[in-house]
């Protein structure tokens, strides 16, 4: 199908969506939906496997770029890179479990710290290489250090910025020690998130979970769990949309920015993105809310999953960089119809699909961001 001809299918269903009307916010009875069975089904399924994922591909990436320090070949390379490609996509299908152990004690911004409003992090982590300053090659060292000079885009910057190759493989370099304690540190903390998913105890996040009451600190009822949920699908659809896609497209091809895209240096911009999706569509089937609903109630929730493959679809064809994408007209719409699909996801969700549950819209937990 070409480009105008999905566009116009696009815009044939969101104005269908639009017209439909909303639905009353009386809810469903949550109690009857087994919100508990639909949280235990996603953290067994989704978040612990996630999580796990996550670990192991740190610990790839940490031990790689040691190999490749001790002994810098161009073959060590494109395996360094290699690793770095899998870290981003494994972090990808997960970065939006945030009610937990991610949110805690800065382990987010330790991870990623994005978005790097007028580059701060970045002066950050360019200062250190500049100036070789040895007090962040320990990795118990670095991360009492700023957030913005220990996770992935440190990590990205000082192992594919311009000259890195040349400047990784010189004699005792510094560069590479650096980058060294960055992919530790990451492997470390990526460790820590799964440790704590994986916990069984009394008091473990999964047991938070899972185990709904009125003294629970997360969820007091089977309605909060269920509306976390959705919270989960609604914050990542937000993210994509305003933060990761409307800063680099902007009003058309001209004004466009490929550097302030995500993951630009590593050319990971679109696989991440793809990542972020596969990590909804294992949400989504987990939840299985529109067999929770018959109807136009039914219809509206599937619309979800009908938009999730038209979004898939016009980043599969977007196999190039950035820059690419964005310097010619086919690809740069695919994309920009790709961040409308997103966007109209969000509206859904938020708008459509919770009123059918009788939750409020309410706000973003992204406000103010």
């Amino acid at each position: 199908m070409s480009f105008a001809n999905c566009f116009a299918r696009y815009l044939a269903v969101s104005v269908c969506l639009l017209l439909a009307p909303l639905p009353i916010a009386v809810g469903k009875d949550i109690e009857q939906l087994n919100a508990t069975d639909m949280v235990t089904t996603l953290v067994t399924t989704v978040i612990r496997p996630g999580f796990a994922d996550l670990e192991r591909s740190a610990a790839t990436m940490s031990q790689q770029l040691k190999t490749y320090c001790e002994t810098p070949t161009k073959a060590g390379y494109s395996d360094v890179h290699e690793a770095f490609d899998g870290l981003v996509a494994r972090w990808g299908r997960v970065e939006f479990i945030r009610l937990g152990p991610l949110s805690a004690d800065n382990r987010l911004e330790r991870m990623l710290f994005w978005p790097d409003r007028r580059g701060r992090g970045l002066k950050q982590v360019r200062d250190i290489i500049r100036a070789a300053d040895t007090t962040v090659l320990e990795p118990e060292l670095l991360v009492q250090k700023s957030v913005a000079v220990q996770g992935l885009l440190a990590l990205e910057y000082t192992l594919f910025s311009d000259d890195a190759e040349i400047e990784l493989v010189a004699t005792d370099s510094h560069r590479c020690a650096y980058a060294m304690a960055v992919a530790s540190a990451v492997a470390q903390l990526a460790g820590e998130l799964n440790n704590l998913w994986q916990a069984e105890g009394d008091t473990s996040i999964a047991q938070i979970w899972l185990n709904p009451s009125p003294t629970n600190a997360l969820f007091r009822d089977e309605a909060e769990q269920f509306s976390a949920v959705l919270g989960i699908l609604e914050d990542g659809f937000e993210i994509v949309s305003h933060q990761r896609l409307d800063p680099v497209l902007r009003d058309d091809m001209a004004s466009a920015r490929p550097k302030s895209a995500l993951f630009w240096r590593s050319e990971n911009s679109i696989p991440s993105l793809k990542a972020n999706l596969e990590g909804f569509e294992a949400v989504i089937k987990t939840g299985q809310l529109e067999e929770l609903v018959a109807g136009d109630d039914r219809r509206i929730i599937s619309s979800l999953s009908f938009e999730l493959g038209n979004a898939k679809r016009a980043l599969s064809n977007l196999d190039m960089p950035l820059q690419t994408v964005l310097s010619e007209e086919e690809t740069y719409d695919r994309l920009t119809y790709a961040g409308l699909v997103v966007d109209s996801m969000l509206t859904i969700t938020r708008d459509m699909i919770k009123p059918i549950f009788g939750l409020s819209a309410g706000f973003s937990s992204l406000d103010g961001d």
